[in-house]
């Protein structure tokens, strides 16, 4: 027992308690703010960016059509419905036009619908007879009919414009031949025909540049292949330079696809006469390969 008056005694701890004290919580303290970032980083950290998905839209190249990406033959078929324009006076016709509107449904492919629409609008514009032609044609009509005689007004007819096609292939690729035949007086009237070529996937026209990897070869093909055939030709049907034309035949649209190869032709008075009309000539397919793209190919 403690007397009154007895000092009071006090206890001391040593120093080196305390530090060691010191240190523990310290070391505590830090496994806790470990234990809490790690917590964080596992809920309130950024969300990993998802890896690029590889099944994207397929690359499409002209005259490619995308056959082969989209699993299947990209087919086309083409209606051509005829409307006619005509200029009549006092019951005299001067001028009679007859032009194309085209109806085209594309089957194997997604974006058929809009490729549909531009192949739908290239040829409309390319089969119609401009109104400008029809007041021309008239107005040279009116002038000429004006100059006849009585007993030559019995076999008038007026002038006129005709345009007409053919679909000379509709798989993997479309192919039109089209033809304007036209009339403004004399013994007989003049043809005109030309050759257009849609990527069906895309309704983009083709040129030749676009049915293969090397133009100049297939050029040079064209040439060979031309000249083959003009050399079996009868005697006295060709009047014309033949290795010109095949050498220029592809900068034009004097070509089309068929379902038996590339087809190349003269156009009335190029290299022969008349009488003859167009000169066509086919390379076939087992003749073209390398030279086309392998989508372009028909056995």
């Amino acid at each position: 027992m403690r007397n009154r008056g007895d000092p009071v005694s006090t206890f001391s701890c040593p120093k080196e308690v305390i530090e060691m004290k010191k240190r523990i919580l310290a070391a505590i303290m830090a496994f806790c703010m470990v234990f809490a970032l790690a917590a964080c980083g596992e809920s309130g950290g950024e969300k990993a960016s998802p890896s690029p998905q590889s099944g994207g839209e397929p690359e499409v190249t002209p005259g490619n059509s995308g056959e082969e990406e989209q699993g299947g033959t990209l087919s086309a078929s083409v209606t051509f419905e005829s409307q006619t324009s005509t200029v009549e006076e006092d019951g005299v016709t001067y001028m009679t036009a007859e032009s194309l509107v085209p109806t085209v449904t594309i089957d194997g492919g997604s974006a058929g619908g809009e490729a549909a629409e531009a192949i739908e609008q290239t040829l409309t514009e390319r089969l119609t007879v401009a109104q400008e032609t029809i007041d021309e044609y008239a107005e040279m009509a009116r002038e000429q009919y004006a100059t006849l005689g009585e007993g030559d007004t019995e076999f008038w007819g007026g002038y006129s414009q005709h345009y007409s096609a053919e679909v000379t292939r509709s798989e993997g690729v479309l192919s039109v031949r089209c033809t304007l035949d036209s009339f403004t007086g004399g013994a007989h009237g003049s043809t005109d025909e030309f050759g257009l070529t849609f990527d069906l996937a895309t309704g983009q026209l083709l040129t030749a540049a676009d049915l293969g990897p090397d133009i100049d070869a297939l050029r040079a093909k064209v040439a060979e292949s031309v000249a083959a055939q003009a050399a079996e030709l009868e005697e006295g049907m060709i009047s014309g330079d033949v290795g010109l034309f095949a050498d220029g035949v592809l900068d034009t649209e004097q070509w089309y696809l068929s379902d038996e190869g590339l087809v190349v032709f003269a156009v009335t008075y190029e290299i022969a006469a008349y009488a003859v009309g167009p000169v066509y000539f086919t390379i076939p397919y087992s003749e073209l390969g390398g030279l086309l793209n392998e989508s372009l190919l028909m056995e």
